[in-house]
């Protein structure tokens, strides 16, 4: 399957519940996705939690990955996989790339 063809859910509110009903989504589908990467923590709790309701094994039948590394990611069952997010680190990267082309092209 090529990238273009990855079924994608669009989710308007980043909360659980919004997640767990892109998965359920997802979930229906044939064949049925062997991964979920969430583009939030709660939204991919909500994945975890859905999975659950559907008797989906994760990590065994599925792997669900956030993204923040929020604190409550540390809590989710089973553990979620999450892509941390320093946020000080990409400000002093975005202000180093804007003083490199800006500043210096005047």
């Amino acid at each position: 399957m090529a990238w273009e063809d990855l079924p994608v859910v669009e989710c308007a509110v980043n909360d659980m519940d919004t997640g767990a009903l892109g998965a359920y989504e997802l979930l229906d589908r044939t064949p049925r996705p062997t991964a979920i990467i969430a583009f939030s923590d709660q939204l991919a709790i909500g994945a975890l939690r859905a999975a659950q309701e559907m008797g989906v094994a994760v990590p065994g039948d599925l792997s669900v990955v956030g993204f923040d590394d929020s604190p409550v990611a540390a809590t989710a069952v089973p553990p979620l996989m999450t892509v941390a997010q320093p946020l000080r680190e990409r400000g002093q990267a975005a202000g180093a790339l804007i003083r490199a082309c800006c500043v210096g092209s005047r």
